[in-house]
């Protein structure tokens, strides 16, 4: 399934209200997406802080995205989203299995607390 949801993939920048975002929505809530306002202004990452090395602002996402969404919703449709949900169902069912047959968990956070009173006189080799 994730090779067909490739092959519908229209774009390469996404992100919010992007392609997937507007594909999930039109799937389980098109009554909230207006597709006829999906083009009106861009999505492309500016890039208006490139000159700033190495550093990071509280502005960040409005300088490169300063209408507040990433990529291209009006590329999104009701059968990506569908294939999106039905990808994702898959795969939380499976972390719900391994969750419930895990036991080295609780293993590992017996050593921990049991260990956290005393940290220099644990043994780092469990």
């Amino acid at each position: 399934m994730a090779d067909a949801l490739k092959k519908m993939r229209k774009t390469t920048l996404d992100g919010h209200a992007g392609e997937e975002e507007t594909s999930s929505m039109l799937a389980h809530r098109p009554d909230l997406v207006y597709m006829d306002q999906a083009d009106d202004q861009s999505g492309e990452d500016l890039k208006r802080l490139a000159g700033l090395k190495h550093a990071y602002t509280g502005i960040w996402w409005y300088a490169s995205q300063p209408n507040h969404y990433r990529g291209y919703g009006a590329a999104g449709t009701k059968e990506m989203g569908e294939t999106m949900l039905n990808l994702e169902s898959g795969v939380l069912a499976e972390m719900i299995r391994s969750v419930k047959a895990d036991t080295k968990t609780l293993e590992l956070q017996k050593i921990f607390f049991e260990g956290s009173d005393k940290p220099l006189e644990t043994n780092q080799k469990k």
